[in-house]
């Protein structure tokens, strides 16, 4: 694997493969590049593709006391840095669909495409028995198993990803691709709002599936790339 060292000494470790123009994967919470494996196998064929583990998860470190989306959207930009790329499409999916969308906010003119999957705004855009989950599963990593990595994966998720609706509507050169499962743990009223929010985007619901990596359809996100969608 290939590595950056952060600004705070945080290793961060990413994989690169094939050739072409540069598509970055973002994976979810508690996860790390290799859950995007299939779909790695089926992009590499048409593009070049940076897998990443982001901040506290896979072989990526952390040495800062919380982690947060900025600090994340940061290690992208000096990842794209080091690689000598300037402009990217970013398929990002649930808390990688928030990071993708953070980095799009700081970095507008850098993100000509933009792939959503089950992505949330707000940790109130979760169904309200996943945030009860979440609470109870953070109660348990930092109280009784004392896992200060999961106690802050899990705080990120509980974040509101820093942009405003000014800055989703600016996104005016930035084609969005937001896909959702017809059974996903965001509220259908909160996809609504972003999609309402994005200047120039198309949105998709996958039938009979979840909130599960296999919103990541490799093949449609491929069409949406390349304008067939």
């Amino acid at each position: 694997m290939r590595m950056i060292t952060a600004e705070d000494g945080s290793k961060i470790y990413y994989n690169m493969y094939g050739e072409g123009k540069t598509i970055v994967l973002l994976h979810g919470n508690f996860q790390h590049h290799r859950f995007f494996a299939k779909q790695i196998n089926f992009f590499s064929q048409y593009y070049r593709v940076i897998a990443m583990d982001t901040r506290d998860q896979g072989r990526s470190t952390n040495e800062a006391a919380q982690l947060t989306y900025e600090l994340i959207v940061q290690d992208i930009a000096q990842i794209l840095q080091q690689e000598k790329i300037e402009r990217c499409a970013i398929v990002g999916f649930s808390d990688g669909a928030n990071i993708a969308l953070a980095y799009a906010c700081a970095f507008p003119k850098s993100v000509p495409k933009l792939v959503l999957c089950s992505g949330n705004l707000t940790f109130d855009g979760l169904l309200k028995s996943k945030q009860r989950s979440l609470k109870v599963l953070d109660f348990t990593c930092e109280r009784i198993f004392r896992w200060n990595r999961g106690h802050r994966i899990l705080q990120l998720a509980m974040l509101p990803v820093p942009v405003t609706p000014e800055a989703v509507r600016a996104l005016v050169d930035t084609e969005a691709f937001v896909v959702v499962g017809e059974q996903d743990i965001i509220k259908q009223e909160h996809t609504n709002q972003l999609v309402r929010m994005l200047p120039n985007v198309r949105y998709h619901t996958m039938l009979n599936r979840g909130h599960t990596i296999r919103t990541v359809d490799a093949e449609m996100i491929v069409k949406f790339l390349e304008g067939g969608v």
